[in-house]
This record gives structure tokens, sequence and C-alpha cells, in this order.
């Protein structure tokens, strides 16, 4: 990985989609049944019409629900909305019942929040799991599916708000769900389980939880029905390449890409195909990194172009494929010494960055990105308005970045190197100086066990002795413990 290169933008993450609205015990379908009793009971012309029972209610919230949903018919919902809602409360009385009402409230809730987006409804789908859960007798059959709406929600509500305790109690919910007996589906509460995991690696860097996302996942996969198995293999080859990227544990890129290029043959969709060959292309390229072999870069620029070109211009997904080519374009250009794939690979960064918000979390990586790609146009041409380009491209990408930035280090290392190359051609010691402040922040801002310490390291002392070189003094102005203002320290670090 080079430094300018950021943990890849995973746009198309791992899923965690809500289960088909359905009841745990199949009542539904009693709904019609009585409605052929009532019928049969006319026919016989009997004069007593039967009184229909608060049963025969819950049923009926379940049918408009499971038909509204099924149909996208948000007016639909609703109706289901107020039924089931003065269902529940006429059956207070009996808390197994009611339950089951609030469940249903609860799925008519969530299906009118995926419906329209609006937030309120996610909060009302919280609020009648929560209770369906509350009331719930401990041996009921359907207890597993109210634990598991209440964790689903949750997660959905850890997505809109990033409060970790949502997910934290996600997670609870969804490891109780696995404990209990019923007409669970093993493999999606276990894939399930292993999205919150995932979800909150990403929020506490905590590899426990990576590890463990990864060992249900592997689980999930041979329990899943074919329909499924592909986009959980997809989702393993996400969390290996991840855990990748954490430890360098080539075996896990190995994995993910075996796992890659089998759900490649058992995806059906046109869609989740292209997904998948992105999530490929990336793999490729990550091992290309580590390995040097060609194919694998030369495979990966190929699958880009391929996935490219199923995408639409306003494809949300497409900004951040047209980076993912233009870098590995550069690579394949640092090769040979190609201008042309450079060329190509400057334009499509270009064009990501026009598709980039100002303050997209993107921003910066693609602003350096394209920085760095000048700098290789200098080092082919010795054009000076190529490394003028570099610099201000780093110095937009460093004002993007945050001050507690966990990549700001990187920017001000990256803006002072390339301030030093433009010193040693123009031989302004503005540059110089500014090279030496930049790298002397840089150091400042990270442990002497992150990776960058000895990047900064070497551009500070390499700095420090073209000043010396330069004045005949070190430049005093920017002191710091490590560095002695005798000129034999810096020359030994050099040296040695």
């Amino acid at each position: 990985m080079t430094d300018t290169e950021e943990e890849r933008c995973e746009s198309v993450s791992k899923g965690n989609a809500p289960e088909e609205l359905s009841t745990e015990d199949g009542r539904i379908s009693n709904a019609s049944s009585n409605e052929e009793a009532l019928s049969q009971n006319v026919s016989d012309g009997s004069n007593c019409i039967p009184q229909r029972d608060i049963k025969d209610d819950v049923d009926e919230a379940w049918s408009m629900t499971v038909a509204a949903f099924q149909s996208s018919n948000v007016a639909g919902l609703k109706d289901a909305i107020i039924f089931a809602g003065n269902t529940a409360d006429a059956c207070r009385d009996d808390p197994a019942l009611c339950s089951r009402a609030m469940d249903c409230l609860g799925r008519a809730h969530a299906a009118v929040f995926d419906e329209t987006g609006e937030l309120e409804y996610a909060e009302k789908a919280f609020e009648a799991w929560q209770e369906a859960v509350n009331i719930c007798p401990p041996t009921d059959p359907g207890r597993h599916c109210r634990l598991r709406n209440l964790a689903y929600i949750l997660h959905v509500r850890f997505e809109l708000t990033a409060d970790l305790d949502d997910l934290d109690k996600s997670i609870t919910l969804k490891e109780e769900v696995l404990t209990l007996n019923g007409p669970c589906d093993q493999s999606h509460d276990l894939d399930t389980l292993s999205v919150s995991l995932y979800a909150r690696f990403q929020v506490t860097a905590d590899l426990t939880d990576l590890d463990r996302s990864i060992v249900l996942s592997e689980e999930s996969i041979p329990l899943a029905n074919p329909t499924d198995r592909a986009e959980r293999m997809r989702g393993l080859a996400i969390a290996l390449g991840t855990r990748f990227n954490n430890t360098a544990r080539l075996p896990d890129l190995e994995r993910g890409i075996s796992l890659l290029e089998q759900a490649l043959i058992l995806f059906q969709s046109a869609i989740s195909r292209r997904d998948c060959l992105a999530e490929l292309a990336t793999a490729l390229s990550n091992r290309y990194e580590e390995t040097r072999n060609v194919v694998d870069l030369d495979r990966s620029i190929a699958l880009y172009e391929e996935v490219l070109a199923l995408c639409t211009p306003t494809h949300i997904d497409r900004p951040s494929l047209l980076t993912r080519l233009a870098e590995a374009l550069r690579n394949r250009s640092r090769l040979g010494k190609d201008i042309a794939y450079l060329d190509r690979a400057i334009k499509l960064e270009e064009e990501a960055l026009a598709l980039t918000p100002p303050s997209h979390v993107q921003q910066p990586r693609r602003l350096s990105n394209l920085a760095w790609m000048y700098s290789d146009y200098f080092d082919l041409s010795k054009n000076p308005d190529h490394l003028d380009k570099c610099i201000a491209l780093h110095e937009q990408a460093l004002h993007a970045r945050l001050p507690e930035g966990v990549k700001r280090p990187h920017s001000l290392a990256n803006l002072a190197h390339s301030l030093r190359t433009r010193f040693h051609h123009k031989s302004n010691i503005a540059d110089l100086d500014r090279a030496i402040e930049l790298a002397h922040l840089a150091l400042e801002s990270v442990s002497v066990h992150h990776p960058l310490y000895s990047g900064c390291l070497d551009v500070l002392s390499l700095a420090q002795l073209d000043h010396i070189r330069v004045t005949s003094r070190p430049d005093s102005s920017h002191s710091w413990s490590v560095f002695s203002s005798d000129p034999s320290f810096v020359v030994a670090y050099y040296v040695f």
C-alpha cells in the first residue's frame, strides 16, 4: 500500500436486510378459512352469525400487513398500522396475543420506513417491537422472531444515529436468538450477527469482533440456501479483505479472492454480479501490492473497466470505481514508465473528483491520489508545472483533512516531500523551510510505532541535511528533542 492509499470505501457492504413479513405460526391463512366458515353458515340459512374472535382480528392485521408489504402499498400499510394498533389495545389482557399484535404493528411501521425513509416510522417500529418482546411469555414459540425483529431495528437505528449502544444491544439480542429453540433460520441469524459484529469493528477497531464475524460467516455459508449462499460468500470475502488490510495476512486475501470467484458463478442478478466483480477487482489489486504479480494488476484493470461499463453516469458507486481504476492504472504506468496509462489515470481521477462533493469523506484521498499522479508525470516530463500542480493538490488535500483525522499526518508528510522535491529543482529556501515545518508536524502527530513514523523521520532529517548544505548551519527554528543542533547528528542519521 502507498502512503496515499486509504482504506477502500465499502459502498457495497455486507447486507443486513430484514426477513420477509410472516408470522411465526402460519396463522395468517386462518383469516381466509374464517371467511369460508362464515360463508358456509350463511348458505346453511343459520340465523346465528358467529361472533368474531379477537384472534381473528390479529390474523386480519397480519393479512393486511403482508398484502400491503408485498405490493409496496404505503396507504395499505398505514391502514394496517391503525388496525393492528387497535387490535393490540383490545387484547391487553392476553400477553401472548397482544405480543403477536404488537409484532405485526412493528412490522407494518418498519415496512413504511423501508418504503418512505421517514425516520418516525423506524422509531415507532422500535417501540412496538420493544413492547412485543417485553410482554411476550418466555415460552412463547414466537419469542425468537420478536427478538430478531427488535435486534434488526436496533441495528437500523445504529446506522441512522451512530449510537453504539444500539448496536451493542442488537448484538446481545442476536446472540440470544441463536440460543433459542424454534423454527428460526440458523444461517440467517448467524449472518446477521456476523454483520453487526463487523459493523462494531468498523467503529471500535476491535479485531476480536472482526475475527468472530468471520467465524460466524464461515458457519452460515454451508447452511444457506443456494439463493443466499453467493451473497454470504461475498460478505465473508469483504470481512477477510478488511482483516487483511489490518493484519497483512496474505492467506485472508487469497481466501477472499477464491470466495468472490465462486460467488460470481452462483450470482444470477446482474447487479449482484457487478458488485462482486468490483470487489474481486479490488482484491486482485491489493494482492498485486503484496506480490507484484502483474497478472493480478492487469486482471484488476480489466474487471474495473467491465464494472464501469455496467454503471450509469450517475451511479452512486461511479466515483469510487473511477478512483480504484485510476489507482490501478497509475501502478501499471510505473511498471514500464508508460505515460499513456498515467494520462488515463489522471483523467479518471479528475472525473471522480468532479463527482465528489467538497465535504465528502473521500475528497482528500482523491486529491492526494491526483497529486501523486502529477508527481509521477513530473518524474517523466521534468515539466515544473506538473510539480506545481502536485503541490497545489497536496495543499488542497491537507486543508480537506479534519485536524484530528487519522490521515492528516500522511497529507503533512506528502506535502513536505513534494516541497523538498521542488526545492531541489528551484532552490527556493522557503520551500525547504516549509517542508521542515510540515515534516515536524507530521512526526509530532504519530507515535514511534506508527507505520508513517520512519517515513516522516526520513523527510525531516533529509530536509534538515539540505538546510545544512545550503546555509552551512542547521535550521534551528524548528527544534525537536530528537534532533540535535549538532550537524553531525543529522549526518550520522542520514548515513546510517
